[in-house]
């Protein structure tokens, strides 16, 4: 240790070692050296794979553990009889298994349970802890401490936090950041353009000298076809809305059925009374079976139902909402840089023959 110290010291009086040889570079100036040498597009695909890595890792491990925290301060042990059995869970996974329990206590009620203990068939029963403000949260009371899935989420969550110790030590942001800034506004650019005006410049230069078809795809077509499908499934829920607004009617409705799923969603099976039978995606509280709750019901499309005060807005629609305001921003920005470019390119085109025919 003090032989190192003392070349170190030595070093930094002197470049040049004494037999004319510099000290090698430590490990975080190589990998400097190496993000500055590396080509762009991998430095994306890096930083691309972790922050998704991150976004699934983060949420599963958050949701993981606040679970067990709301489990532990206001769970409801009860008893619960296998439906069905899910071989591989919700991810897929060899070796974990997911279960569909009815819950004894509400016969009316079903959950989803991850983690179950092993050895579980259809008609097994079992002991389950549930939320009774969100019966979709909900364990075994035998459940592993650790199983597949758990242990594979763990192992990730440590890679991923070497990765970013290793990103942001290594000054990846930064170097993407200049390169930005710099290569992406394109000769001439102003160098601090920007970012925006930046990506519309590069879209641009993509569309007059990069690949038709590619462009034409990702740059067009693509934001065409998402924003049509997405802004016609938010107009269609706009219109069942507003129908239901105003010629929708007060009736009762008996509950059926629930089926409870994580983050608070899942089906409500009702029977309107005067109407028919229908399954709500969105409704208020717990209820349970035989409970006579308050819907409005479109007496033109008896289908057409929501429980009074919620309304038909759930998380798909809502997705489908911000997905079309994301898609009228990109038609109004990026689609017309790709078209100003495609024409760009035509008219190069069409006027480089010209001199050649004249010769």
């Amino acid at each position: 240790m003090g032989r190192r110290r003392k070349w170190e010291r030595s070093a930094s009086l002197d470049p040049m070692n004494h037999d004319g040889r510099r000290p090698p570079p430590g490990f975080w100036d190589s990998l400097r050296q190496n993000v500055v040498k590396a080509e762009t597009r991998s430095l994306v695909i890096a930083l691309t794979t972790l922050v998704g890595m991150s976004v699934v890792l983060g949420w599963l491990s958050v949701a993981h553990l606040r679970n067990e925290i709301v489990l532990a301060h206001r769970g409801v042990e009860t008893e619960a009889r296998v439906l069905w059995v899910h071989a591989g869970g919700r991810r897929n996974i060899p070796g974990v298994d997911a279960l569909t329990v009815e819950l004894l206590d509400d016969p009316s009620r079903t959950t989803r349970i991850e983690h179950p203990p092993s050895g579980m068939v259809q008609g097994s029963l079992l002991d389950v802890v549930y939320d009774p403000r969100d019966p979709g949260r909900a364990t075994a009371v035998d459940a592993p401490l650790v199983d597949a899935e758990i242990l594979f989420v763990a192992v990730l969550d440590v890679a991923l936090l070497l990765g970013w110790a290793l990103l942001l030590r290594g000054g990846v942001l930064a170097e993407l950041w200049t390169r930005w800034r710099v290569a992406w506004a394109g000769p001439g650019a102003h160098p601090h353009a920007r970012p925006v005006r930046a990506l519309l410049r590069r879209v641009s230069r993509e569309a007059r000298e990069g690949i038709v078809k590619r462009t034409v795809v990702c740059f067009v077509v693509v934001p065409v076809a998402v924003t049509g499908v997405a802004t016609s499934d938010t107009l269609i829920t706009l219109d069942r809305s507003r129908d239901l607004q105003t010629r929708g009617v007060q009736a009762e409705a008996t509950v059926v059925s629930s089926e409870w799923w994580r983050l608070g969603e899942g089906w409500l099976t009702v029977d309107v009374a005067g109407y028919e039978q229908v399954t709500l995606t969105q409704w208020d509280g717990v209820p349970g079976g035989g409970e006579v709750i308050d819907v409005i019901v479109d007496p033109h499309d008896p289908s057409l139902v929501a429980r009074t005060g919620a309304g038909i807005w759930g998380q798909p629609e809502r997705a489908s909402a911000v997905v079309a305001g994301l898609g009228l921003v990109t038609l109004v920005t990026v689609v017309p840089a790709a078209v100003t470019g495609l024409v760009r390119r035509r008219g190069a085109a069409d006027d480089g023959p010209a001199p050649r025919r004249a010769r």
